[in-house]
């Protein structure tokens, strides 16, 4: 709950103070998937950065006549039965 403010360390009582060197410490940034997931749909849904992008061939893909089908999604959502649905996104 305190981000870059969080730290764990060990420690001990005395009588007399003392100061810690706190230069060989090192924090650590996990991105939370979800907030990813969100910042990134964000980012897509904004034509003017889409046209900024540079596209390249994704390897998952397969051709199926005129349509490509990516084999994973992360707009997929599974539904109760265990079964994706797939949103479809238009490249036009």
């Amino acid at each position: 709950p305190f981000g870059l403010s969080a730290s764990v360390g060990m420690g001990r009582f005395s009588t007399c103070n003392t100061s810690e060197d706190y230069a060989s410490l090192k924090k650590y940034v996990q991105v939370d998937m979800e907030w990813a997931t969100n910042l990134i749909k964000l980012l897509e849904s904004d034509l003017s950065i889409v046209r900024q992008l540079k596209v390249k061939l994704n390897q998952g893909i397969m051709i199926n006549g005129s349509r490509v089908k990516l084999n994973y999604s992360t707009d997929s959502v599974n539904d109760k039965q265990g079964e994706q649905n797939y949103v479809s996104t238009s490249i036009n």
